[in-house]
């Protein structure tokens, strides 16, 4: 298990000009988490939204951001410092508060889509 954190990065954000933008798959490189875990960010604007993968591995990360996870396949399941479980299937959502720290378990074998909210 290991312990990550996610904190403020200077980004150029897409959002700069008008108009409609189009993501495609692909279109941004995926980090690796750990050896199992991706996932890839997107700065539109002081909002960031990405793409979230995992598969049967224990982490521990704490968020510094707001982040709200939404679960398009499969399921996560999480425990925040206290033990608590949540297990969140397709279609819900996980949402994570500045400064916690969450064990994912390693029952998770699911993807998700995030945004994540940085203070202005």
């Amino acid at each position: 298990m290991s312990e990550k954190t996610l904190s403020k990065i200077n980004y150029k954000y897409l959002n700069q000009n008008p108009g409609i933008q189009l993501i495609k798959a692909g279109s941004y490189e995926t980090k690796k988490l750990t050896n199992t875990i991706q996932f890839f960010n997107v700065p539109v604007s002081s909002t960031e939204m990405g793409y979230f993968d995992t598969h049967k591995e224990e982490f521990k990360i704490t968020y510094e951001l707001l982040e709200i996870q939404t679960v398009a396949k499969g399921k996560i399941a999480v425990r925040d410092d206290k033990g608590r479980k949540f297990v969140a299937e397709e279609g819900d959502a996980l949402i994570f508060t500045p400064t916690t720290t969450v064990l994912f378990d390693a029952e998770s074998d699911g993807s998700a889509i995030y945004t994540r909210h940085r203070k202005s």
